[in-house]
């Protein structure tokens, strides 16, 4: 089986680092041959690379009229020469969908987001989807879906429900569990994978743990993510306003986000919004990190009985779990069970080997 992907770029987001995951995941078992289309071009710091030497070919745009025009018939031909398509986020479901007429394949869209908001989505955007809305009903074959949040979003905006597929990021397993205990010996470790944006919840959290030092208790406060360094001087200032410089570690953007969640004791994620399927969630599980995070997206789903939701901005409920975790992480018994018990459901239900085997099943 030949299978076709197209995505906007390649920078390492979200969908971008599933897509990889992905990929290599069918490489390794043999699956299906694969090829990429991106719409952007390549980019320092991109995956490119990463999907070059897995064997992976990778058709992007070059400057210039002419080469637009040869990237224009190059796309085509590659449609024409596979069995299926999956194209990945709004653009790119776009873009398939002008070739749809002229190629006869069967067409997957991928959506990777939940809402759109003005102040964090551009007008483009938010265009393609209102055409995606209305050619829902007879361009693609099926609507995959990581977010059930999503998908029932996106049907109340005019797509049509009887497409949507549900098929949840699958993660590598890192085999860290038996190594995950806790030590008495130091103070217990919070921490949060964010970009710094608004929509992330940076200063709800910095709220929460301020207090929560202010009543007596001892923590570290673990955060990583674009612009999360000391050149950062709105995070700064923030850190400053709440007595949390001492207490915090910066890493900035990691490329191996094993190296945050190693540190961790528990992951929090107090996003307001934007969020459909937050891969940092999942992630961070598989290292027996148990989350705390806000009622947004399918993050009840995703953590399940393994950690805490909260109501969306409420800082007293982030607050008495926050102290309710202290609390656990004392016991060494009782946290070593919830760790293992997070990996776990992990395992069972995000594993990459689950999400290749739900791919390759659609496409057949």
């Amino acid at each position: 089986m030949k299978v076709l992907h197209v995505i906007t770029g390649l920078n390492p987001g979200g969908a971008e680092l599933a897509l990889f995951r992905l990929v290599n995941q069918i490489q390794i078992e043999n699956s299906a041959s694969q090829k990429i289309i991106t719409l952007s071009r390549i980019k320092p710091h991109s995956l490119h690379n990463e999907f070059e030497n897995i064997g992976i070919q990778i058709l992007s745009p070059q400057s210039g009229f002419f080469s637009l025009i040869s990237y224009i018939y190059q796309s085509y031909k590659l449609m024409k020469d596979t069995d299926v398509i999956q194209s990945w986020m709004y653009h790119a479901d776009f873009f398939v969908s002008l070739f749809s007429p002229f190629v006869n394949k069967k067409i997957f869209w991928n959506i990777r987001n939940s809402t759109l908001e003005k102040n964090s989505s551009s007008a483009s955007t938010r265009f393609a989807r209102k055409i995606l809305a209305k050619i829902s009903f007879f361009v693609p074959y099926k609507i995959v879906t990581c977010s059930l949040n999503s998908a029932n979003h996106h049907i109340k905006v005019g797509y049509d429900k009887s497409k949507f597929i549900h098929i949840p990021n699958g993660y590598n397993n890192p085999n860290v569990i038996l190594q995950k205990k806790n030590d008495k010996s130091r103070l217990v470790r919070y921490g949060c994978a964010a970009r710094w944006h608004p929509q992330k919840g940076h200063d709800l959290l910095f709220n929460a743990m301020s207090k929560i030092k202010n009543m007596g208790y001892s923590f570290e406060l673990h955060l990583a993510g674009t612009g999360i360094s000391k050149d950062n001087a709105e995070l700064s200032t923030l850190l400053k306003k709440y007595d949390l410089e001492e207490n915090t570690t910066l890493y900035g953007y990691l490329k191996d986000m094993s190296i945050l969640y190693k540190n961790l004791d528990y992951h929090v994620l107090p996003s307001i919004s934007g969020e459909a399927f937050p891969n940092v969630v999942a992630e961070s599980m598989f290292f027996g990190v148990p989350n705390i995070c806000s009622d947004i997206g399918d993050t009840a789903i995703i953590i399940a009985n393994t950690g805490y939701i909260f109501e969306l901005g409420n800082r007293l409920s982030l607050i008495n779990i926050i102290k309710e975790t202290i609390l656990i992480y004392e016991n060494k018994s009782q946290y070593n069970a919830m760790s293992k018990n997070t990996y776990i459901h992990a395992m069972k239900n995000f594993s990459i080997n689950k999400m290749s085997k739900r791919y390759l099943k659609l496409w057949k």
